[in-house]
């Protein structure tokens, strides 16, 4: 099994969030700690300890909002499903954090667009996969690359009313976004609605939740690394008493099979409108076929085209903000690989 970390590191100092919102870390260090001890332990010194050292300890100002965390329903409005209470991040059924993933590309979308439910069809349909209830649906935006920039804020498409409520009338009650927001930033909401004064243009995503109760994730990474679907997302969120999210350590879970049904890339370009997508450290894996419990059609073809070979040695590379991060694996198998390229997530 392979385990692909989509969580952004809490870190101050970058364009993360909004300048109000930015999270606040003072680190402690070991020295420090010493003197934390000698204070609490009477007749102590500092020399005494193992290289002089006590523990290192971080103080953190944050929100529950900063980092890769998970927004309740409390934090779209006081109610959901058409008027109930609606459920604070303690509430949630923990069922609905691990499930099986599936994975939207909407990369090449402008900054700004805001989906509708025609774009997650298409792309439902481009990837063969038919949504079932608690599937955790992840959005691929431009936001990822930039992340930590000072342009992040206003990076990426987002997620409408529509598109939104398309899942969920699927049984989604977990989605995942890699930009600041699930809906279109704000500074093209800000534009639209100075344009036409229709408030129901705020938030329109989020609001969703009025009709159909749900949870979502924002700052997601990563996403680029995942096949379409054949992955299940693990995101249990961090348990704050009525509070509206939690922090989570968002990861996904691919067995060797799915580790290259991120697949072949001209099914790929097609999500980027037949663009090529950005470049990415080529890769030559194999991929089983992954039908049934992930919904596969059966018209999806694997990208094993015959069987010959008696041994392969592969290995995933990628490199982000120039480190290398590399996954191997080897696998006896008996077949040929068929032109396996990584394609562009």
């Amino acid at each position: 099994m392979r385990i692909v970390d989509l969580s952004v590191a809490l870190k101050a100092g970058i364009a993360s969030d909004p300048p109000s919102m930015l999270p606040r870390i003072d680190y402690v260090g070991h020295r420090e700690g010493a003197e934390w001890y000698v204070d609490i332990f009477p007749g102590l010194r500092a020399e005494q300890l193992p290289d002089g050292e006590g523990p290192a300890v971080e103080n953190v100002a944050i929100s529950t909002h900063n980092g890769t965390h998970l927004d309740a329903p409390w934090h779209f409005a006081s109610t959901m499903d058409g008027g109930k209470p609606a459920l604070k991040i303690d509430q949630v059924p923990l069922e609905w954090f691990f499930s099986a993933g599936v994975k939207l590309d909407f990369r090449a979308k402008p900054d700004g667009y805001v989906c509708k439910a025609d774009d997650v069809k298409r792309e439902l349909d481009r990837i063969g996969y038919a949504l079932k209830p608690l599937d955790i649906v992840l959005i691929n935006t431009a936001a990822a690359a930039a992340y930590g920039q000072p342009d992040f804020l206003d990076k990426g498409c987002g997620m409408g009313r529509e598109a939104t409520l398309h899942l969920l009338e699927q049984g989604v009650r977990v989605t995942g976004i890699d930009g600041w927001s699930w809906d279109a930033p704000f500074s093209f909401t800000r534009k639209r609605f100075a344009e036409t004064g229709d408030a129901g243009l705020i938030w329109e995503g989020h609001k969703a939740s009025r009709d159909i109760g749900y949870c979502h994730m924002e700052k997601l990474t990563n996403l680029d690394l995942l096949p379409p679907f054949g992955f299940k997302v693990c995101c249990f969120p961090v348990k704050i008493e009525a509070a509206s999210a939690g922090w989570t350590r968002c990861v996904a879970l691919l067995d060797n099979r799915a580790c290259d049904q991120k697949s072949v890339s001209a099914r790929q370009r097609i999500g980027h409108g037949g663009q090529t997508p950005p470049p990415r450290v080529r890769s030559s894996t194999v991929a089983g076929s992954d039908d049934g419990e992930h919904g596969r059609s059966a018209g999806a073809r694997s990208p094993i085209t015959s069987w010959r070979v008696t041994s392969a040695s592969f290995r995933i590379s990628r490199c982000r903000d120039g480190t290398p991060q590399k996954f191997v694996m080897r696998k006896q198998i008996m077949g040929e690989i068929g032109a396996a390229q990584a394609g562009p997530g």
